[in-house]
């Protein structure tokens, strides 16, 4: 059990504090401020209140051949400013939508992170895995974009020989087992 306290005050330090004034005054939530770089281009929202994924939309029509990639823009930039206040240690992940995995093969590569201070287009990264091509219609839900703090944190050189030994040691790819 007291290793447990310790976890949870590692994971408690390592937080973000995100103090009371930089909540929306009205509703006490975060919030993300988005710009649209094109007339036609739609904010990215939540379909549903507690939804994890902002939904963002496709700009333009494309066909996504099948065994091929597609970068799509969105006509939107993001400035992750919460209260007032530039956070750096925010950033947005690229996902998925699940029923275009599901239905049709399509997926949002893991080329998708969206780091605090890039202040051009979101464009996403689809990949269809599908026997058949797919038609991108302009105004498509296309993606989803999660919200995700990170902990500062401060890179240090060591010797290889200064590592810690575990029970997995230098085993990767496969070494658990299948």
């Amino acid at each position: 059990m007291e290793n447990l306290k310790e976890v949870m005050a590692d994971i408690e330090e390592s937080a973000p504090v995100i103090p009371i004034k930089e909540k929306d005054e009205n509703t006490g939530h975060l919030r993300i401020k988005f710009a649209k770089l094109h007339p036609d281009a739609i904010i990215p929202n939540k379909t549903h209140k507690r939804d994890a994924g902002l939904d963002f939309y496709a700009l333009e029509d494309g066909l996504l051949a099948s065994g091929e990639s597609l970068i799509i823009p969105t006509g939107i930039a993001w400035q992750p400013i919460i209260g007032g206040r530039r956070r750096t240690n925010i950033f947005m992940q690229i996902k998925s939508r699940s029923s275009f995995a599901f239905k049709y093969d399509i997926e949002s590569t893991n080329a998708g992170v969206i780091d605090y201070d890039y202040r051009g287009e979101i464009k996403i990264l689809l990949r269809n895995y599908g026997h058949y091509n797919f038609e991108i219609k302009k105004g498509m839900k296309i993606a989803q974009g999660i919200i995700k703090f990170i902990p500062l944190f401060n890179v240090e050189e060591i010797d290889a020989s200064k590592l810690s030994k575990t029970t997995r040691g230098n085993g990767g790819f496969g070494s658990t087992g299948m």
